[in-house]
C-alpha cells in the first residue's frame, strides 16, 4: 500500500527490511503513532521520508536508517 503523509515534515517510519528477489524491501511495522511501542519493537529500520514528499508508492526507492545488527547492509530499499 502507498504511504501517505499528512504534514510537511521529515518522517521516520518504523519498518521491517528483508530481501526479496535479490533486493532489499521495506514494509511498515503497522500503525506509526508516537505512543505505539509494539511497532518500534518489531522494526529493524526507520524509513526516512523527506518533507517534500506527501506520498510514497509501492516499488519506489526510499532511504532508511538500519537498526541493530542489520546496520551493515544497504541504506536504500524498495517500499
Amino acid at each position: 500500500d502507498a504511504i501517505t503523509l499528512a504534514a510537511p515534515l521529515t518522517h521516520f517510519m518504523r519498518a521491517i527490511v528483508h530481501w526479496e528477489d535479490d533486493r532489499p524491501v521495506a514494509r511498515l511495522t503497522g500503525p506509526q503513532g508516537s505512543g505505539l511501542l509494539t511497532s518500534m519493537s518489531r522494526a529493524n529500520a526507520l524509513l526516512v521520508i523527506p518533507p517534500e514528499r506527501e506520498r510514497i508508492e509501492p516499488g519506489e526507492l526510499a532511504r532508511a536508517i538500519l537498526l541493530g545488527d542489520d546496520a551493515a547492509t544497504s541504506d536504500r530499499f524498495y517500499v
